[in-house]
């Protein structure tokens, strides 16, 4: 059995030592300066064992990403005698506790976020995240919140989340934050033309129209840019950042390119490694939409996009998308998948050839200021759900999509696993 070392980068002191049977010592403490040649050591470790490790499983990546080392976060590295071998990621915010609409206007809580589950070049187990999760329960505070985000279905750790035996469940209460969703993904081969024949044909019918009804208008001059280089960066970041301040999710949710300067880092650190692709549409050299993705492993994580809502009926994201997706058969980007990350909207699922069924949870320690967030929360999620059914959804559209959606992807499983 290896050890799990947590490795705590951001404030405060915890030394423990904690043995379990069959685990050998599993040592914590804070790393202070060198902390990042620390985290960068555990990266390499990771993407040397684990050759396809996604980019969004990776620690620098996430730490940047979450604006790291102002925003702090909570490694918890799993290793043996040659290194790190496996990690679980946590970024470390203050938050405050929201189901939809609702919001219980306490004190922010420190809420610990993973997102995707654990990573490891080795078999993840039971005994693994039982493991990780003793570590989790020894390094957050009393306090604390955990969420864990996109847990895939039938994942050990989506077992041990839904088995009240559980080692996890015995240091957590568990509350499962809404229903199974879908995580939205792209099985990509090189080819454009595979890929558009592997959607259904309504899709794949209106994508190819607004392509030709907006590139082949002889009334507007239409042209796309593709950014890769380091020196290409300053100007996609201000072609696109003029277009993200104009999203509704920038104007009214304080969310994407425009309203986090941790996504600037982010796109910099990925164009220093050879790993960003942005594009930006132009319409009479006025730019409309952009979008980026960060690639790595296997994987290119389809990480962010927006456009001017002037042009929302001329539907420039989508032309955008296939745009992008023309450029990387013709560059020959050499990844199996592209992940459309875990939020979900109908332009994801029309446009998706591989559901991942997925969920969200929310976990307490279990302590009575953790049982009283955990009935609390539980009893809003309830009663959202009561109310919800009675007055509809918000989006319908959406929520049938969905619906259909998932029940395909629960026949597949099915089928797979008979």
């Amino acid at each position: 059995m290896t050890a799990l070392t947590a490795v705590r980068l951001g404030d405060g002191l915890l030394s423990r030592t904690n043995n379990r049977q069959g685990m050998s010592d599993a040592n914590w403490k804070v790393l202070n300066a060198p902390a990042e040649p620390a985290l960068r050591a555990v990266a390499d470790d990771l993407r040397r064992v684990i050759p396809d490790l996604s980019i969004s499983s990776d620690p620098a990546w996430i730490a940047d990403s979450h604006g790291w080392p102002e925003n702090p976060i909570l490694l918890l590295v799993q290793r043996d005698s040659r290194g790190a071998l496996g990690a679980a990621t946590f970024t470390i915010s203050k938050s405050t506790l929201v189901h939809r609409s609702i919001s219980l206007r306490r004190p922010p809580v420190r809420q610990y976020t993973l997102s995707g589950g654990i990573v490891s070049g080795r078999t993840v187990d039971a005994e693994a995240v039982a493991g990780c999760f003793e570590a989790l329960a020894l390094a957050i505070p009393s306090d604390g919140v955990v969420r864990l985000s996109a847990i895939p279905v039938g994942s050990p750790l989506h077992e041990q989340l839904r088995d009240p035996q559980s080692d996890l469940q015995r240091r957590f209460y568990v509350l499962p934050w809404g229903e199974e969703t879908l995580h939205c993904r792209i099985l990509w081969d090189g080819s454009f033309e595979k890929y558009l024949s592997s959607l259904g044909k309504v899709s794949r019918k209106d994508l190819r129209r607004n392509w030709r009804a907006l590139l082949e208008d002889p009334t507007i001059r239409c042209e796309v840019r593709a950014f890769r280089a380091v020196d290409d960066v300053d100007q996609f970041l201000r072609d696109s950042l003029a277009i993200s301040e104009k999203t509704y999710q920038s104007r009214k949710l304080g969310i994407g390119l425009a309203a986090s300067p941790a996504s600037e880092r982010a796109v910099r650190g990925a164009a220093s490694l050879g790993r960003f692709l942005g594009y930006v549409m132009y319409i009479d050299g006025t730019p409309v939409a952009f979008e980026y993705s960060v690639a790595s492993g296997d994987t290119c994580l389809m990480k962010e996009g927006g456009y001017d809502p002037a042009w929302a009926d001329r539907h420039v994201a989508s032309v955008l998308f296939l745009e992008a997706l023309r450029d990387f058969e013709r560059i020959g980007l050499p990844v199996k998948r592209l992940d459309l990350m875990p939020t979900v909207n109908l332009f994801k699922l029309r446009t998706a050839n591989d559901l991942l069924r997925v969920r969200h949870f929310y976990l307490f320690p279990r302590n009575r200021r953790g049982a009283g967030r955990f009935l609390t929360l539980g009893a809003v999620q309830g009663l959202s759900q009561t109310v919800r059914k009675f007055i509809g959804s918000r989006d319908r559209e959406l929520d049938r999509y969905r619906a259909r959606a998932l029940a395909k992807a629960r026949e597949r499983h099915t089928a797979a696993v008979e």
